[in-house]
């Protein structure tokens, strides 16, 4: 029963782990799912639908919105890949001495990547 409860538990934190790679995504997709529930309750399926969708395609459409929107899972993107590049080069993103990306900011040559390196070490021992 004790191998049982490990295996369920390495599951259970692997999944978590990989649900929190995409954060932005499930977040997004649980807010219009909980929305359209609450207004379907209250008039229905198809004017549930329309109620969720005419303000999600005007923030689409919005420039302003759009752009956020796209920079935020853009940053999200590169983050993971990131993570996944530092896993291939041996780094166990688990460890507390894994460095991780704070910020992600688009310079016109690409994206600036803002790193939290672990005490005792620097950016240019990563290279």
């Amino acid at each position: 029963m004790t191998e049982c409860k490990g295996v369920a538990e390495d599951l259970a934190s692997a999944a978590l782990r990989s649900a929190w790679g995409f954060r932005i995504e499930l977040t997004t997709l649980v807010v219009l799912a909980a929305a359209w529930t609450g207004v379907r309750l209250v008039v229905g399926p198809v004017l549930a639908s329309v109620a969720v969708a005419v303000p999600v395609a005007g923030l689409v459409a919005w420039p302003t919105f759009r752009r956020f929107a796209w920079r935020q899972l853009r940053a999200a993107s590169i983050r993971r890949r990131f993570t996944a590049g530092m896993t291939a080069a041996g780094f166990d993103p688990d460890v507390e001495g894994t460095p991780s990306v704070l910020r992600v900011t688009e310079t016109a040559a690409g994206y600036a990547l803002w790193l939290r390196v672990p005490r005792g070490s620097s950016p240019a021992q990563l290279e």
